[in-house]
């Protein structure tokens, strides 16, 4: 089933001096359970195609379809609705909040989720012990590891059991080892039905997708 569609998807950045068009008629179609690595060259267009499909900007022209609704046009406020429920983010820098524990960075997203309190630790407890990190629930950040802190955070993008996962260069901060375990986990959530869309410069890393789209100077080449 189809779960994302883009039409013609173009993004221009205006300054008093310059017009940068960093996307150009971006036509392409996303279904449930699809594994997509996104790759390209700096400066391609890679971070802004991230921005438009996971909500956090919109298009200057073009149509951008999530479940069937064209959001295109939708507002800040109706798109963290389906923000908040539909995606989750993993980033290379982890975003983990220093001053909280683990188990409190992964409750975050669910604080905007209509739950009992006993229900969120529930869902925290048991997304941890998925992922293998149970016993550091109480610790911080600043006392693990980048491949635990990636956990953690791969913890945090799917406690909301979201649609989608996007992740921009998961594996960027990390040596070879703790990269291959991470993106292990991300194959072993793909085999869960989970969509993931996943930004990297890595051809390893790109290795464990279905579909690889390559962009250059804000065009899919590939």
């Amino acid at each position: 089933m189809e779960l994302i569609r883009t039409i013609d998807l173009t993004k221009v950045y205006l300054t008093s001096e310059i017009e940068t068009t960093a996307l150009h008629n971006i036509n392409l179609t996303i279904n449930e359970g699809e594994f997509i690595a996104v790759m390209g060259p700096s400066g391609c267009g890679k971070t802004t195609f991230l921005n438009l499909i996971g909500m956090l900007d919109t298009p200057t022209e073009g149509r951008y379809f999530f479940m069937s609704d064209d959001i295109s046009r939708y507002n800040e406020k109706k798109r963290a609705v389906l923000r908040k429920v539909n995606l989750g983010f993993v980033f290379q820098d982890y975003n983990l909040i220093k001053e909280l524990t683990v188990f409190d960075n992964v409750m975050l997203p669910l604080q905007y989720v209509k739950m009992s309190n006993a229900s969120r630790k529930e869902k925290v407890n048991n997304i941890l012990k998925q992922l293998e990190i149970g016993a550091r629930a109480s610790h911080y950040p600043n006392q693990l590891s980048g491949g635990q802190q990636q956990r953690v955070a791969i913890a945090r993008a799917l406690v909301v059991d979201p649609r989608l996962i996007i992740a921009d260069e998961p594996t960027g901060n990390l040596d070879s080892l703790n990269g291959s375990h991470v993106m292990q986990l991300f194959s072993r959530i793909h085999k869960t039905g989970k969509t993931i869309i996943i930004v990297t410069h890595s051809d390893e890393v790109a290795s464990y997708a279905q579909r690889i789209v390559y962009l250059k100077d804000g065009k899919i080449i590939d």
